[in-house]
């Protein structure tokens, strides 16, 4: 009872929102009664009372299926409000220990919640800062604010923080945290078509991850890097036809894909849209499509947001490309809706967002 009380406390202006349209919709059935030669209602006390609890019981069942559809929501809300009341209180390391224990970084990446994980990032941040907790406040930069900003298209401030949490990940000597910064940095130049910039940010990045103890660790960092680098060989591929950058882009998305075969599904389910891009690249619809699709039931699946919205364009590309007009249009709407909520980084291709903006189907 006492968890029912603290939920009803909780409950925002969706819920009254809910209460009015049922009264209304009752008080107007009620009103139209003697219209249709039934007596008015509130001339039998009995009558009004069950009404009245008629009503009643309406309003709990719908805020009973709004509390259902909401539960998640409030979870994070509810854990953002924990967090900052508990840095008022200058309660530091209880918050650094709720963000290890609860995943912050990670699964609010996964879920696609941007900015549920850049508001708990600052809060996780000033708790680091008055711990003097370097390694940690290394990390908050470099995943919680500095890339969580990329997938906001906010670069400049992204770069602030990576390289200051680059800076903190030297001083204590974490060759995870700076190959992750590098690479970071690395899909930003790539973002600019900075090519040069980039290879030589994923160079540095692999040094130091073959640097890494933790075979585990090391291998998923490999991964991401040479994922970094097929999409370095893809966007240069339109530009350098000599070197064969296209071949380049499939062997290093086989390397990536290799590492991460045993590992994390939710690591493992990025090489399907590059691997699909690479073939449409190379003219190969079949494949691509396979590769698409086979994406799109894992990262549903999984919960990836962001593979959800590359798989959906690239099927929208090829059922276009097929003359298969209707699944474009809906490939196309559902990932539309997933970006107004989802910010993706990484663009695989320029086409995804050219897609995005055509107008007048």
């Amino acid at each position: 009872m006492k968890k029912l009380i603290e939920k009803i406390k909780q409950i925002d202006v969706a819920y009254p929102r809910i209460a009015y349209v049922v009264v209304s919709i009752a008080w107007t059935i009620v009103g139209a009664l003697p219209y249709f030669g039934y007596p008015t209602p509130f001339q039998d006390l009995k009558v009004v009372i069950i009404l009245v609890l008629l009503i009643v019981l309406f309003i709990i069942i719908s805020w009973f299926v709004l509390y259902l559809i909401k539960e998640r929501k409030d979870n994070i809300d509810t854990t953002i409000l924990e967090a900052r009341k508990m840095l008022i209180n200058c309660k530091y390391t209880e918050i650094l220990t709720l963000r290890k224990t609860g995943d912050w970084s990670r699964s609010l990446w996964v879920e696609g919640r941007p900015y549920a994980r850049y508001e708990l990032g600052n809060i996780a941040k000033n708790a680091a800062i008055n711990l003097q907790d370097d390694l940690t406040l290394a990390s908050i930069y470099i995943d919680d604010l500095g890339w969580t900003l990329v997938s906001l298209k906010k670069y400049d401030e992204a770069k602030n923080y990576i390289n200051a949490g680059l800076n903190l990940a030297k001083k204590t000597d974490d060759n995870y945290l700076v190959a992750k910064a590098k690479r970071h940095l690395a899909g930003i130049a790539l973002e600019a078509r900075d090519y040069s910039s980039a290879r030589q940010l994923i160079c540095d990045a692999e040094e130091f991850a073959k640097k890494i103890q933790n075979e585990v660790k090391r291998n998923e960092m490999l991964a991401g890097i040479y994922y970094a680098l097929s999409m370095h060989f893809l966007k240069e591929s339109k530009e350098n036809k000599a070197d064969h950058p296209l071949e380049k882009a499939e062997d290093y998305a086989n390397k990536s894909e290799n590492l991460r075969r045993n590992g994390d599904r939710t690591y493992a389910v990025k090489t399907y849209a590059l691997k699909g891009v690479i073939s449409e690249a190379k003219n190969d619809y079949v494949k691509a499509e396979e590769e698409y699709s086979r994406g799109l039931k894992l990262a549903k699946a999984l919960g990836r947001n962001d593979e959800t919205i590359r798989n959906l364009l690239g099927l929208a590309r090829i059922a276009k490309k097929n003359g298969d007009i209707g699944a474009y249009k809906a490939h196309r709407k559902s990932a539309e809706k997933l970006l107004k909520k989802t910010p993706i980084t990484f663009i695989i291709d320029e086409n995804e967002m050219e897609l995005i903006r055509e107008e007048g189907d």
